[in-house]
């Protein structure tokens, strides 16, 4: 049986523009701009990603969610980029000393803490000399943890990345044999 490689993930970039706390009613909205690199480490694997979804949260509560498209990668595939622009208006998980904390630390240091979660649902086949084995689809998460966006001096609706890119920590992975 073969070793089950996972493709490894690394968080490019995050940017947000247009952020806005409300209260009443507790609110937040913000424009995000995320980009990941993947990379397929396995000489005899494919993937098939689907139902993906990229979360980014504040404080374990989510303040941003998208879903991306499907797509597939090969051993031979150069690192794949997904992610792009998406809006948000969140008001389900927020309270008032979410947004208090938020204010505080954004006029206080000009940067906000996230962690970034991308999770799809990942079909492996794998090709070797003696043939194809297929595995039923299982979901993978990957976590980007401490993500610290800087707010502009003269734009607090805007912020990006201050720590660079880096590499995202699976969390989730299939029982597949290895």
């Amino acid at each position: 049986m073969s070793t089950v490689k996972a493709p490894t993930l690394e968080l490019d970039s995050l940017t947000l523009s247009n952020f806005n706390l409300s209260s009443p009613p507790n609110q937040i909205s913000a424009d995000w701009n995320v980009s990941m690199n993947f990379t397929n480490v396995d000489t005899h694997g494919y993937f098939e990603f689907s139902n993906i979804k990229v979360l980014i949260y504040y404080d374990k509560k989510i303040v941003g969610v998208t879903n991306l498209m499907s797509f597939d990668m090969s051993p031979k595939d150069p690192p794949m980029h997904v992610g792009g622009e998406f809006s948000s208006r969140l008001s389900s998980y927020i309270d008032d000393t979410m947004i208090t904390h938020i204010t505080h630390s954004v006029n206080l240091t000009s940067t906000l803490i996230f962690n970034v979660e991308f999770s799809a649902l990942v079909k492996k086949t794998y090709r070797g000399f003696w043939g194809t084995d297929w595995w039923d689809p299982y979901l993978w998460v990957y976590n980007c943890e401490n993500v610290e966006l800087i707010f502009g001096s003269s734009d607090a609706s805007k912020a990006n990345i201050l720590n660079g890119s880096g590499k995202c920590k699976k969390v989730s992975l299939p029982p597949w044999p290895s």
